[in-house]
């Protein structure tokens, strides 16, 4: 601490001294200037220790004081800037922001070339998040006509170290800070054409390589800032920038070289770029005739026979030389060094061949430094440069990367699909077969080859990003064997495709031994699970997965852990009989548990001493991978009630545990378990599941029994900051109780469920409002309680009252509404006159009024207020129309029955001539 005093001191004492010279243009003084700025240089800039309103103050003065002709001087300033902004963090107002960026911008266009690199990086740490403060310079910077950004970045002549300062310049411009205004969209599209010509013009051979790619980070970084502030603007280049991102994607791998792609197009065999672009450049071709389309299938045909003929050659070549079969690389394109080195002998030296996406054939993706025989061929000094090097150029295969993923995120999904086969394998390559053709690399290549980690884990993020909400997409795909012939189904190829990416997953989460690229392994093929067919294709691909996934179920590392349990939640949402046989597989009885059940419990319920805990006892859980486990068994108990039907006990008693926690997340889980238990054992009783696996009414009871005298009744009564969480869900978990079980409780137990429901239709919290308006939806239709005036009068009071509230509280207090209105139906239908004579008519006529109200409402309220006014104009007694007032509301409700069948929505059209058939 007192070091950070002595240094903000001697700063401030520095500036006395500095804000002291006034601004003159004679020899001494800039020998005191530049003094002066050499010591303000030599502080230690990395800790906090300088004061915001003194830097501004002190950086205005130095550029009032410092002549843009004295070059040495303004070099030594854009140093001390930087370090004060960056370092130090400080936060300049308009009027200091203005008067640096407009002095540097005289200083760019008036000082000599070797200044620029210093003026630029001193302007680009003015410029990063101050885009919307800086209006006025965009035309100044960034214009079409003379935006001096603009021409230094795209200037050939100009040094590497130049032109990554100005492009370093146009990306901080390219990020916007909320709320301020962002670039205009002709300004954004002229950054995003840099970027993109900055990235298709190729390397001088004589420019350093960490330099050059360094410059492609900047242009990389800069594309990800307009595509996440600028949805729409990349859509006319698209094909363009997924081609450069695709040859980035491979950047700095062994027998990759950067030759300028043709764009990407939507189908395979397309040579047509959708985009109005593309059409005007002279230099895309036409659309092909019929005739010269025939030219071109026959002169496809064959190439392909004479690329057959020299891949038999080559293999006979490598049988002769070796006897031993090449080692065959777990990605389908990736040949083997040998390999590489029979395909070298048949081309000519210094000679490369190129696919349509400008990747070299037969790319070898061993690492590049074991290429060389022997690593003693560097010294020291050249061996950090190569690893330098090597670091720069995994950073532009993870920003290559991380623009994909912002590309696919600004992209629609259809769209998006129609470039999948650019990107994923469609059929595993066999290096060694004959009648196996050069495939071109995709992201599975990364995700198995790439000797980095991080970028192993972009790629990943990149292709769950790309299967994300593609289910619609994949739903055509279906079985079939993939053939080299002239035409092959769609939905086969597809089907291919999503066998191909679970088979090259699973191998990669074999081979990898970086614990964050695993676990987004294990998080991709969670969303692929999620978005595939799988009653459309061959039974065994979960099998496998699954497998997989649970020899890491006892993985140390708890994100791993977490992740498979979230991937095994995505297998519980697959509606095949695979899943089931995957659950049972190991039980000696159908009385045994599952698997995986007693892996969620282990993981939930070694803390606690009872029962559920398996034997052998472990330490707890980490808390991420108890609530996923919960999670799991909830899916489970949703989806294949079937599994956990012999075990309703164990699960009350672990509901029952995490409900007496403190923890109100744990608590938030077991009450979302204990809904979705509830849920399948209220459907079986309905009869709505087999037979032979259908639950007793005794065992409903038993299980409901547990928990009303456990903890749930208590979380209903309890008060503070969690209460407004758990509530809501606990009023859900007893409206899934039934009546049949709810009968069978004793009765203090009933009135004590019906008593905390009435009392939290006004709770503060509106979820809870709503949660138990619609529990009492429920339990209002009970054969114990519809008869019971008093119970159906309160509930219609506290209805009413929620029927002015938020939409989300009125939907469901509407949908109570009708419940009771249909209750009123049934007991006048009974011939139940003391019900009839009982039921106040103030209470119908404010039912009525509500009712009215409610069916100018929208949709989602209508559709509940038509059938309540169907069922209350015919419960209207006699005795009622003769009050004048109720007579009124009566044609109100007509005339409003008519009017929702005349204008209203599909699902209100189709209730109320339901509604008519039943007053007739």
């Amino acid at each position: 601490m007192a070091q950070i005093l002595s240094e903000s001191q001697k700063f401030t004492k520095l500036c006395q001294k500095a804000l002291y010279f006034p601004p003159r243009s004679d020899t001494r003084h800039e020998i005191d200037i530049s003094n002066i700025l050499d010591e303000f240089n030599s502080f230690d800039y990395f800790r906090k220790f300088v004061n915001d309103e003194e830097a501004a103050t002190l950086l205005v003065h130095l550029s009032e004081s410092i002549s843009v002709t004295s070059e040495h001087l303004v070099s030594k300033f854009c140093r001390l800037l930087p370090n004060i902004v960056d370092y130090q963090k400080i936060a300049l107002d308009d009027e200091c922001l203005h008067t640096l960026c407009q002095y540097l911008n005289i200083a760019i266009q008036s000082c000599q070339q070797w200044t620029l690199p210093d003026n630029l990086r001193a302007l680009g740490a003015l410029l990063y998040g101050n885009t919307g403060r800086l209006i006025e310079f965009h035309d100044v910077f960034l214009g079409a006509e003379h935006g001096i950004l603009l021409d230094i970045a795209d200037d050939a002549s100009r040094t590497l170290d130049v032109r990554r300062a100005a492009l370093q310049c146009v990306e901080n411009m390219c990020v916007r800070t909320l709320p301020l205004p962002y670039l205009s969209e002709t300004h954004a599209a002229g950054c995003l054409q840099l970027f993109l010509k900055t990235l298709q013009t190729p390397r001088d051979l004589k420019d350093d390589g960490v330099r050059y790619a360094r410059i492609l980070v900047s242009a990389l970084r800069g594309i990800q800032n307009i595509l996440t502030f600028a949805k729409n603007i990349h859509t006319k280049q698209l094909g363009i920038l997924l081609a450069v991102l695709k040859v980035f994607m491979m950047y700095g791998l062994p027998g990759q070289s950067l030759h300028m792609p043709d764009p990407l197009y939507p189908t395979p065999l397309s040579q047509y770029d959708p985009t109005p672009q593309a059409l005007s450049q002279p230099q895309q071709p036409s659309a092909p005739t019929p005739e010269t389309a025939t030219v071109v299938r026959r002169k496809k045909r064959q190439d392909l026979k004479k690329q057959k003929k020299n891949n038999q050659k080559r293999n006979q070549r490598r049988e002769e030389a070796s006897g031993e079969e090449l080692v065959h690389s777990m990605q389908a394109a990736h040949l083997g060094e040998k390999d590489g080195k029979a395909d070298d002998d048949n081309q000519a030296p210094g000679k490369l061949t190129y696919d349509r996406y400008g990747l070299t054939t037969g790319l070898c993706l061993q690492p590049s430094w074991r290429v060389s025989s022997s690593e003693g061929e560097y010294s020291d000094t050249e061996g950090g440069q190569m690893a330098k090097l090597r670091s720069m150029q995994a950073k532009v295969r993870q920003c290559a990367f991380s623009t994909l993923l912002q590309t696919f995120k600004a992209t629609e999904k259809k769209v998006m699909f129609g470039y999948w086969t650019s990107f994923l394998p469609d059929s595993p390559a066999c290096g060694t077969s004959s009648s196996s053709n050069h495939h071109t690399q995709t992201l599975i290549t990364s995700i198995l080859k790439d000797p980095s980690p991080k970028v192993r884990q972009a790629a990943l993020v990149a292709l769950t990003a790309m299967l994300d909400g593609s289910k619609q997409f994949l739903a055509a795909a279906e079985d079939g064997e993939m053939r080299r012939t002239s035409f092959t189904p769609f939905s086969v190829a597809l089907g291919s495709t999503i066998k191909e990416l679970h088979r090259c997953l699973l191998l990669a989460m074999v081979a990898e031994n970086s614990y964050l690229a695993l676990t987004q392994n294990i998080k991709c093929l969670a969303v692929l699970v999620l978005n595939v067919p799988y009653h459309r294709l061959q039974v065994g691909i979960l099998t496998k997965t699954v497998k997989q996934l649970s020899n890491l179920l006892s993985h140390r590392d708890p994100n791993i852990k977490v992740a498979c349990l979230t991937c095994l939640g995505s297998v519980l949402q697959v509606s095949v009989p695979e899943v089931r046989h995957i659950l049972q597989e190991p039980q000696a009885t159908a009385e045994s548990m599952s698997w995986l059940i007693q892996a969620c419990l282990t993981n939930i319920s070694d803390i606690y001493e009872c029962s559920v805990a398996t034997p052998g006892g472990a330490t707890a859980a980490p808390m991420p991978v108890r609530l996923e486990s919960l999670q799991v068994l909830a899916i489970m108990a949703k989806n294949y009630f079937v599994v956990i039907r012999p075990h309703l006990s164990k699960f009350a008693e672990l509901i029952c545990n995490c409900l007496q926690e403190t923890d109100p997340s744990v608590q938030l889980h077991a009450l979302k378990l204990s809904e979705d238990v509830g849920f399948s054992v209220l459907q079986s009783l309905a009869g709505k599941t087999a037979e032979d696996h259908a639950v007793s009414a005794d065992e409903a009871v038993s299980f409901w029994s547990r928990l009303i005298h456990g903890p749930l009744l208590g979380l209903l009564q309890g008060s503070g900051p969690s209460a407004g969480l758990l509530q809501p869900t606990a009023c859900d978990s007893l409206s899934n109780m039934g009546a049949a079980v709810f009968e069978s409780l004793e009765v203090d137990r009933r009135i004590a469920c019906i008593t905390l429901l009435l009392g939290l239709t006004g709770d503060e919290e509106y979820r809870v409002r709503g949660a138990a308006v619609r529990a009492l939806g429920f339990y209002v239709q009970f054969p114990s309680l519809l008869e019971d005036v008093g119970f159906v009068s309160d509930c219609a009071m506290a209805v009413l009252a929620c029927m002015d509230d938020r939409v989300i509280v009125r939907v469901k207090a509407t949908w109570a509404a009708g419940n009771i209105c249909d209750v009123l139906i049934v007991n006048k239908d009974r011939g139940n006159d003391a019900f009839v004579e009982e039921f106040p008519d103030n209470l119908l006529l404010l039912l009525f009024q509500a009712s009215i109200l409610a069916a100018q409402d929208s949709d989602k309220v209508k559709y509940s207020a038509v059938r309540a006014l169907g069922n209350l104009l015919r419960y209207a007694p006699a005795r009622s129309l003769d009050d004048a007032g109720m007579t009124d509301v009566v044609e109100k409700a007509v005339k409003q029955l008519i009017k929702n069948m005349c204008t209203g929505g599909v699902k209100v059209c189709s209730s109320a001539p339901s509604v008519e058939r039943k007053l007739k």
